[in-house]
């Protein structure tokens, strides 16, 4: 199966603001599967971890997909 376009939202700096990206998933391999999401969410880590309170995170910080299909 070929590579696939995959978006979310991305913080791209301690701001807070979230921002559309979008990035090239790695080919599949065999055991792989496709989920459908459905929604997604974000806790209280994550707006801690945006905003760099917790003093451990990278520029570039992507949310985890928390309703799959």
């Amino acid at each position: 199966m070929e590579a696939r376009k995959a978006f979310g939202w991305a913080a791209r700096d301690t701001s807070g603001i979230l921002s559309p990206f979008s990035f090239d998933l790695r080919k599949m391999g065999f055991e792989d599967v496709v989920l459908k999401v459905l929604y997604c969410g974000v806790d209280h880590t994550d707006l801690h971890r945006m905003r760099n309170e917790i003093h451990s995170s990278t520029v570039l910080i992507t949310l985890w997909f928390r309703g799959m299909k």
